[in-house]
Parts: structure tokens; C-alpha cells; sequence
């Protein structure tokens, strides 16, 4: 346990020099997260006012059709964007690993020429994530389990989808199931050092609250002081939040280049990488 905390740390520092170097690639979580939170309030009166209409004048049976229809609707158009803004920057994390200088342009226009398969993914995980709703909706307590284990089961089946969508030319199910194949082979069971990135991220942002906390009982009788600093607590935040979606990103496209082709920058060492997987042993 001790030596895959160690890993990921190793790997988590590694994934932050190459941020450090790369320092722009920040605006793509950032114009993810602007895209998202514009798509949300656009549909999100229509939606209502739909539902509305349809709970006034229609069955039960045809109203929860609608709400799933909605729903498909809006987890379409939000992992479209998210998922378009993850591949410009694996887009533009693999070209600078090929030695190539990448930016933001560079990855904005990989996402583009592979637009067409985006969307085809973000309607996958749309239809996946409405599924997973009504199965928590309808299942109860035992529903809400078997959603959450099959959540963290496709997250581990795609979790090299969105690199995969960079470099291959094939069908989107066809990629579902090379990530899958190649996660399996890699990782066998066990994932060493995927949440070091988290992990870090959660610790510096409970610090940072707590501090924030206690700044704030300090000046709490101050307005001025206490409106300056809740402001910089959630800039702070919000910051840590950017830096966390970037470095993720990061460590994704890096573990995902070794796991597809052995290489590796030349400024990381291969063994902390080799280390971060952990092959299925073999019976007998």
C-alpha cells in the first residue's frame, strides 16, 4: 500500500512538471466548465417549462418518458462539451509528447476533426447515464448499488476512451472495447496510482477550506474584509479545482502512451511508470 501511495505521488509530481510546462492547457477544464455551466442554464427553462406542460396535461407514464427524454437531451449537449474539451487537451498532452509544440488552437483543432466521433460517445455515455438514473429511481436501495457498481465499471471500461479518440480511426464502440481490452491488459485488476491526482487535490482543497474558515471567523465582523475573503477562498477553489481536471488529464494521456506503445518522455523515469501497473497474476 505504502509503495503505490509513493507512485502516485512520483506520478502526480510528474504530471505537475509537465502542467508547469505547459501552463496554458488550463483553458480547456476552464472553457469546459464555462460551456457546461451556459448549457445548463440554457436548457434548463425549456425543460421545465416542458415538464410542467407535460405533468398538467398528460399520464404519469408519459411525463417520466418525457423527463427521460430531457434528460438524454441534457447529458447529450453537456458530455459533448466535456468531452470535446478533454480530447483538444489529450490532443494537445500527446502532440507535446511527440516533441511537437502544442496549442490551444493545436488541440482545439484535433477535437475538431474528431467532432463526429465525440458526439457519438457523449450519446453512449448520455444513454448510459440516463439508464443508470432510472435504474437508481426505480431499484430502490438494491438499484442504487447495482447503479453505482456498473458506474464504476464503465468508468474503468473508458477509461482510455478519450485518448484513444486522438489517435484512433475506428468506430466508437470499437474504441469502448480497445479501451476496455487495454485496461484490462495493463492494470489486470488492480489500479495502483489512479487516484494519486485526487487524492492530492482533495487534501489541498479541505486545507485551503479550512483555512478559509477560520480567516473568515477572524474578519467575520469586518464586512469588507469578509466579502475580499470569500472571494479569494472560492478563486482559490476554483483554481484548485482547474489545476486537479488538468493534472487528471495529464496523468490519463501519460499512463495511456506507455500502456499503448511502451514510451515514455525521456525526462520520466520508466520504472515509477512501470510500477503504476499491476498485470493479473497468473493461476498455478
Amino acid at each position: 500500500m505504502f509503495e503505490s501511495i509513493s507512485r502516485s505521488w512520483q506520478l502526480v509530481k510528474y504530471s505537475w512538471a509537465f502542467l508547469r510546462r505547459n501552463k496554458i492547457f488550463m483553458v480547456f477544464p476552464l472553457l469546459s466548465a464555462v460551456g457546461a455551466f451556459m448549457a445548463t442554464i440554457t436548457l434548463l427553462l425549456p425543460a421545465g417549462v416542458m415538464l410542467g406542460i407535460m405533468s398538467g396535461g398528460f399520464s404519469a407514464d408519459s411525463a417520466n418518458v418525457m423527463g427521460y427524454v430531457l434528460a438524454f437531451v441534457f447529458y447529450l449537449v453537456v458530455y459533448t462539451i466535456s468531452i470535446y474539451f478533454n480530447v483538444a487537451l489529450a490532443g494537445a498532452v500527446l502532440k507535446e509528447l511527440d516533441g511537437e509544440e502544442a496549442t490551444v488552437r493545436d488541440g482545439l483543432n484535433i477535437a475538431n476533426n474528431r467532432f463526429g466521433l465525440i458526439v457519438q460517445y457523449a450519446a453512449v455515455s448520455a444513454t448510459v447515464g440516463v439508464v443508470l438514473n432510472a435504474v437508481r429511481e426505480r431499484g430502490g436501495i438494491i438499484g442504487s448499488i447495482a447503479a453505482s457498481l456498473f458506474g464504476m465499471a464503465w468508468n474503468l471500461v473508458t477509461f482510455f476512451v478519450i485518448p484513444m479518440l486522438v489517435v484512433e480511426n475506428k468506430s466508437i464502440i470499437d474504441i469502448i472495447r480497445d479501451s476496455g481490452s487495454l485496461l484490462k491488459r495493463t492494470f489486470g485488476e488492480q489500479v495502483a496510482g489512479g487516484f494519486g491526482v485526487g487524492a492530492v487535490v482533495s487534501i489541498v482543497s479541505i486545507l485551503v477550506v479550512l483555512v478559509g474558515v477560520l480567516l473568515i471567523m477572524l474578519v467575520i465582523n469586518t464586512p469588507a474584509l469578509l466579502a475580499l475573503v470569500i472571494a479569494l477562498l472560492v478563486l482559490t477553489l476554483v483554481v484548485i479545482a482547474l489545476v486537479g481536471s488538468t493534472l487528471s488529464s495529464i496523468y490519463r494521456v501519460l499512463v495511456f502512451r506507455y500502456a499503448q506503445s511502451g514510451e515514455v518522455p525521456s525526462d520520466m523515469d520508466i520504472a515509477l511508470l512501470q510500477g503504476a501497473f499491476k498485470p493479473k497474476r497468473k493461476n498455478g
